[in-house]
């Protein structure tokens, strides 16, 4: 069955942050879990119910078109807050920089 957003990030931290993959402080994966919540009710991803495979290239490139609109008004990217909000959360030094061992890291805790 599908779970929440919610119940999605708490299985995340409880796998890949609390079990020391990464080495964020709190506010960094939740600024992290709220960017994965804003940015898929963006694309029309429904928290309970999901969205189905037949809509997922159309929301996509809606999407494209609201981030290209946003942009044109001068307003914060949605795909930047998430990167961003990743990033923080895996740049285990907190120097700004992905180096070999970080970037080993994020694909241990995203299962790549």
């Amino acid at each position: 069955s599908r779970g929440s957003y919610a119940e999605y990030g708490k299985q995340w931290y409880q796998r890949r942050v609390r079990g020391q993959l990464v080495n964020a402080t709190a506010e960094q994966v939740e600024k992290m879990r709220d960017a994965v919540r804003v940015f898929f009710l963006n694309k029309g991803v429904d928290p309970v119910n999901g969205l189905k495979r037949d809509d997922w290239v159309e929301a996509n490139r809606v999407f494209a078109e609201a981030e290209r609109e946003r942009e044109r008004r001068g307003e914060p990217s949605l795909i930047a807050m998430l990167s961003n909000a990743y990033y923080d959360v895996l740049d285990d030094d907190g120097d700004g920089t992905d180096d070999d061992d970080e970037l080993k890291t994020k694909m241990k805790a995203f299962a790549v």
